[in-house]
């Protein structure tokens, strides 16, 4: 069975072959795309922010396309889009707590379990020489949240969701971390 990301990725693969960019580039658009929506959100310039934080989601689903469509798949391009993403997932939501939309805790809280569900993952795949967090991924779900709450200014509720998924996601990436390491 195809995934929600595999399917979009497989659409995608008539932009990527037309894309004249290198990958690692593309990946690094999607960090300065969401510093710009990072930007916005701290002038309170939602609709562009929720623009921003779209070019953003659009270009990380692009980088993987481009290097399968050109073959430059490479292992440092694959820890490039990683990092582009924390980065990225750290811009947006510092952003979102830095601007006032959400009480202190509340933002840190969203970021420190958004870090430690990654976190959980990346150790997972170390530890098995796999790409199982892949599989776990809840990260286009966030974004999405995130950018519907941009366009329609629910930024409140979006992190709370977000909140929620993620302490989802942490106690998910533990539970098959256990299921698959306690031997």
């Amino acid at each position: 069975m195809l995934t929600l990301k595999t399917k979009i990725e497989k659409r995608m693969e008539f932009i990527a072959k037309r894309v004249p960019l290198d990958p690692n580039i593309v990946s690094l658009l999607a960090v300065f795309s969401m510093a710009a929506a990072g930007y916005f959100i701290l002038n309170y310039k939602l609709i562009l922010a929720g623009f921003f934080a779209l070019l953003s989601g659009f270009f990380d689903l692009l980088d993987g396309g481009v290097a399968k469509a050109h073959k430059k798949v490479t292992k440092f391009g694959g820890l490039l889009d990683r990092i582009c993403d924390r980065i990225s997932d750290f811009i947006i939501l510092s952003s979102i707590i830095l601007a006032g939309f959400v009480p202190l805790w509340i933002g840190l809280l969203s970021l420190v379990l958004v870090l430690l569900s990654s976190y959980i993952s990346a150790c997972l795949e170390a530890q098995t020489k796999t790409k199982i967090g892949e599989a776990l991924s809840l990260r286009g779900i966030r974004l999405s949240i995130i950018i519907a709450a941009l366009f329609i200014n629910q930024i409140f509720l979006a992190i709370v969701i977000i909140i929620i998924l993620s302490l989802f996601a942490f106690v998910q990436r533990l539970v098959k971390a256990y299921e698959i390491l306690r031997a």
